[in-house]
Protein backbone atom coordinates (compact mmCIF):
# COMPACT_ATOMS: atom_id res chain seq x y z
CA UNK A 1 0.00 0.00 0.00
CA UNK A 2 1.18 3.54 -0.71
CA UNK A 3 1.63 6.12 2.05
CA UNK A 4 2.58 9.76 2.39
CA UNK A 5 4.91 10.19 5.35
CA UNK A 6 4.29 13.80 6.32
CA UNK A 7 6.71 15.46 8.68
CA UNK A 8 7.21 18.67 10.62
CA UNK A 9 10.64 19.48 11.98
CA UNK A 10 11.52 22.38 14.28
CA UNK A 11 14.32 24.41 12.71
CA UNK A 12 16.57 23.83 15.73
CA UNK A 13 16.29 20.04 15.19
CA UNK A 14 16.77 20.14 11.41
CA UNK A 15 20.41 18.95 11.41
CA UNK A 16 19.67 15.99 13.71
CA UNK A 17 16.57 15.01 11.73
CA UNK A 18 18.26 15.25 8.32
CA UNK A 19 21.17 13.11 9.56
CA UNK A 20 18.74 10.47 10.85
CA UNK A 21 16.75 10.61 7.59
CA UNK A 22 19.93 10.20 5.55
CA UNK A 23 20.72 6.99 7.45
CA UNK A 24 17.19 5.64 6.93
CA UNK A 25 16.82 6.51 3.25
CA UNK A 26 20.36 5.58 2.17
CA UNK A 27 19.42 1.98 3.00
CA UNK A 28 15.60 1.75 3.34
CA UNK A 29 14.16 -0.90 5.69
CA UNK A 30 13.04 -4.20 4.17
CA UNK A 31 9.46 -3.98 2.94
CA UNK A 32 9.62 -0.26 2.22
CA UNK A 33 10.07 1.23 -1.24
CA UNK A 34 10.54 5.02 -1.32
CA UNK A 35 9.38 6.87 -4.44
CA UNK A 36 10.13 10.52 -3.75
CA UNK A 37 11.08 12.96 -1.00
CA UNK A 38 9.62 16.45 -1.16
CA UNK A 39 10.59 19.57 0.75
CA UNK A 40 7.79 22.13 0.90
CA UNK A 41 8.82 25.53 -0.43
CA UNK A 42 6.23 27.29 1.69
CA UNK A 43 3.92 26.74 4.62
CA UNK A 44 1.02 24.68 3.22
CA UNK A 45 -1.48 25.58 5.97
CA UNK A 46 -0.79 29.10 7.28
CA UNK A 47 -1.81 29.53 10.91
CA UNK A 48 -2.12 25.80 11.49
CA UNK A 49 1.38 25.22 12.79
CA UNK A 50 4.39 27.25 13.87
CA UNK A 51 6.13 28.99 10.94
CA UNK A 52 9.49 27.88 12.43
CA UNK A 53 8.68 24.30 11.40
CA UNK A 54 10.00 22.72 8.22
CA UNK A 55 7.41 20.53 6.45
CA UNK A 56 8.39 17.63 4.18
CA UNK A 57 6.84 14.51 2.66
CA UNK A 58 8.12 11.12 1.54
CA UNK A 59 6.01 8.90 -0.72
CA UNK A 60 6.53 5.19 -0.05
CA UNK A 61 5.06 1.79 -0.71
CA UNK A 62 5.03 -0.37 2.41
CA UNK A 63 4.42 -4.07 2.95
CA UNK A 64 3.75 -3.68 6.68
CA UNK A 65 3.40 -1.31 9.59
CA UNK A 66 6.73 -2.60 10.91
CA UNK A 67 8.47 -1.43 7.72
CA UNK A 68 7.02 2.07 8.15
CA UNK A 69 7.98 2.16 11.83
CA UNK A 70 11.55 1.14 10.99
CA UNK A 71 11.79 4.27 8.85
CA UNK A 72 9.85 6.67 11.07
CA UNK A 73 11.21 5.78 14.50
CA UNK A 74 14.82 7.01 14.11
CA UNK A 75 13.66 10.24 12.46
CA UNK A 76 11.01 10.87 15.11
CA UNK A 77 13.53 10.22 17.88
CA UNK A 78 15.75 12.92 16.34
CA UNK A 79 12.95 15.46 16.88
CA UNK A 80 10.59 15.23 13.92
CA UNK A 81 6.80 14.86 14.18
CA UNK A 82 5.46 12.45 11.56
CA UNK A 83 2.14 11.21 10.23
CA UNK A 84 1.54 8.17 8.01
CA UNK A 85 -1.28 8.85 5.60
CA UNK A 86 -2.58 5.95 3.46
CA UNK A 87 -3.08 6.93 -0.16
CA UNK A 88 -5.69 5.81 -2.67
CA UNK A 89 -4.49 6.02 -6.25
CA UNK A 90 -7.21 7.62 -8.37
CA UNK A 91 -7.39 8.33 -12.09
CA UNK A 92 -6.77 11.88 -13.30
CA UNK A 93 -9.81 11.66 -15.56
CA UNK A 94 -12.99 9.72 -14.80
CA UNK A 95 -12.95 10.49 -11.08
CA UNK A 96 -16.78 10.57 -11.06
CA UNK A 97 -16.81 6.82 -11.69
CA UNK A 98 -14.74 5.97 -8.58
CA UNK A 99 -17.65 6.09 -6.06
CA UNK A 100 -19.65 3.73 -8.29
CA UNK A 101 -16.76 1.25 -8.39
CA UNK A 102 -16.36 1.48 -4.62
CA UNK A 103 -20.06 0.86 -4.04
CA UNK A 104 -20.98 4.38 -2.92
Amino acid sequence: MKFALLSLTPRDKLIDVTQAADKVWSSPPAGLKPFAHYAFLGIPFPGYFDPNMTPAMVLVEAESGEAIMAAIFPVAMAGCTMWCVPLAELPLAGIAEVPKKLGG
